[in-house]
């Protein structure tokens, strides 16, 4: 037996064309959006990091199982670390890993675009103490001169590595010459060529689903607030 043929009204097929094309519109933008910060590869060391004392830390940038930097804090120089100014922070750079510098390495602020392009230079300083009196203690060294500054500055580091062209990316690090380094995080750009802004990280997928659910949801809204098309049939 044939089942009975469902008759929408026009207004109902105007709807189910709107809906059917605002699902698409949906589709899309999110899929853009998703394959934009996709891109980004972020590894997290939580909010206090890690913190380095006399010693290295090893950076894997794109997490292949390779050392792509390793930055060093080196007190060799010194009989007292704890207070010498000869203790240096630097970072070198392995299997093709580069940071962008020119004078110094730069130090970049937060959103600073990164172009894998500019990166030049295999071994860095971030802050070099054995000479308080010049003006080339690294762009991570606090301001001040003299035995009173034993602190030193966060920002980003802009790096680059090879793989099938070149990678940018960022390394989150508070460096001092004379309490060592801390690393944050630090993340890559997947599309050789491409810069990446200092900080950028993935967004997460849930909050993007919740934005399209919202959209979603306030044009079905406004769609059941508008008037019926037809009236509904009365008693008899």
């Amino acid at each position: 037996m044939s089942q009975p043929h469902l008759r929408l009204s026009s207004q109902s097929r105007r709807l189910i064309k709107k809906l059917a094309a605002h699902s698409t519109w949906l589709g899309v933008s999110f899929a853009l959006h998703s394959a934009a910060r996709a891109n980004v590869i972020f590894t997290d060391l939580g909010p206090d990091g890690v913190a380095v004392r006399d010693g290295t830390f090893d950076i894997d940038l794109n997490a292949d199982g390779l050392t792509d930097f390793v930055i060093k804090h080196d007190c060799s120089g010194s009989t007292t670390p704890a207070t010498s100014t000869d203790c240096d922070v630097s970072m070198e750079g392995r299997n093709g890993g580069k940071a962008i510098r020119f004078n110094n390495t730069i130090r970049f602020e937060a959103s600073a675009e990164i172009d894998p392009l500019l990166a030049q230079s295999p071994r860095v300083f971030l802050v070099s103490f054995n000479d308080f009196s010049s003006t080339s203690r690294g762009p991570f060294a606090c301001t001040s001169s003299g035995n009173s500054c034993p602190g030193g500055r966060r920002g980003f580091l802009g790096v680059a590595i090879p793989v099938d062209g070149a990678h940018a990316g960022w390394i989150d690090v508070y460096a001092s010459g004379y309490f060592g380094f801390t690393v944050f995080g630090f993340a890559y750009e997947t599309t050789p060529g491409k810069p990446i802004p200092a900080g950028a990280v993935p967004e997460p997928p849930s909050l993007v689903l919740l934005a399209a659910g919202a959209t979603g949801l306030r044009m079905l809204r406004r769609k059941r607030r508008s008037p019926k098309s037809e009236s509904a049939p009365s008693g008899r």
